[in-house]
């Protein structure tokens, strides 16, 4: 190591210490060296054990402090709701107790007793407890190169390839949905965004290089644009459903893109556009014979199909 630059990196733990959340720019102006070489020297710093974070400017994690908050009556409530629910269903559940505690430390008796009442008796249920609360050592890592647009290399299994490879992702997102934990990342092997499920990333490394977020990624689009998750080439479906489950339709919001219309005989149309066909199309076969594919005709014969499979199966 330059003798230059072990000057810098011994000036550059004395600021973040005495002077927590400046950016890389700011420390790049200061030592007149670019952003890109404070972003290594921070990277040297973690990789020496020094406990840096870099999500809200470049800090040491171990000496973090927030100013005051003042909470009203309402939003006071949402938020122990919210801790609540969450800590269910994430790994972050012992950090969260911890907040919780700390906000109930502050609240006046009163209104710390009426918030525990509501903690009992307001449930959040997305799934199965013991199936959607996936411990991974993998959250951190990732959540760390997300907030950095920091690349990664990921050991990947796969299981429509039922292959494992080694893949350099660029992380845009990560969200749940309904059992486990997603990374929509673009996926340079691949050539586009993918999404891969935690629980089947085997290894992981931080690589030194850094990618630019496209201003036109949205999550919230990117995962409510597929029924489920799988994405594909996009389809425009239409499904007749029976009046013995059109109620359940009706009051039922599977889609933010659907249309329904309820017919004479009690019957429903449901119409809508989905980015891959393969997640609805067996949602669909889930209600037997009081659903209808009207169209598109290819994916009515495949349900015809389908069908026939079945039967002999069943009449073997």
């Amino acid at each position: 190591m330059k003798y230059d630059r072990l000057l810098r990196l011994t000036s550059l733990i004395d600021h973040i210490a005495s002077a927590p959340g400046k950016n890389f720019q700011f420390y790049a102006d200061k030592f007149g060296v670019a952003a890109r070489t404070i972003r290594r020297d921070v990277d040297t710093l973690a990789e020496a054990g020094l406990p840096v974070e870099t999500s809200a400017g470049i800090r040491f994690i171990n000496d973090i402090e927030l100013p005051n908050i003042n909470f009203t009556y309402n939003e006071a409530f949402a938020l122990m709701i919210a801790l609540s629910e969450l800590k269910r269903y994430t790994q972050f559940d012992g950090e969260l107790e911890q907040v919780k505690v700390k906000l109930e430390e502050v609240f006046p008796d009163k209104l710390a007793e009426i918030a525990k009442e509501i903690e009992k008796r307001v449930g959040i249920y997305p799934s199965r407890t013991e199936i959607a609360t996936e411990i991974s050592d993998k959250m951190m890592p990732i959540i760390s190169s997300l907030i950095d647009n920091r690349r990664l290399e990921i050991k990947y299994y796969s299981f429509s390839s039922d292959e494992v490879k080694w893949r350099k992702v660029d992380p845009y997102g990560v969200f749940f949905r309904r059992r486990s934990w997603y990374l929509a990342a673009y996926c340079h092997l691949a050539d586009e965004v993918r999404t891969f499920r935690f629980s089947r990333v085997r290894e992981w490394n931080h690589l030194r290089e850094y990618f630019e977020l496209p201003d036109d990624f949205n999550l919230d689009e990117y995962v409510t644009e597929s029924w489920e998750l799988m994405k594909g080439e996009p389809a425009e479906i239409e499904v007749k459903f029976a009046s013995d489950v059109a109620q359940l339709i009706l009051e039922t919001e599977f889609n933010k893109d659907e249309e329904k219309e309820l017919l004479k005989d009690g019957s429903v149309i449901y119409r809508v556009k989905v980015e891959g066909w393969r997640e609805i199309f067996y949602w669909i076969l889930s209600f037997g014979g009081d659903a209808e594919i009207i169209k598109p005709d290819w994916l009515r014969s495949k349900a015809e199909d389908e069908a026939k499979r079945m039967l002999k199966l069943y009449s073997s």
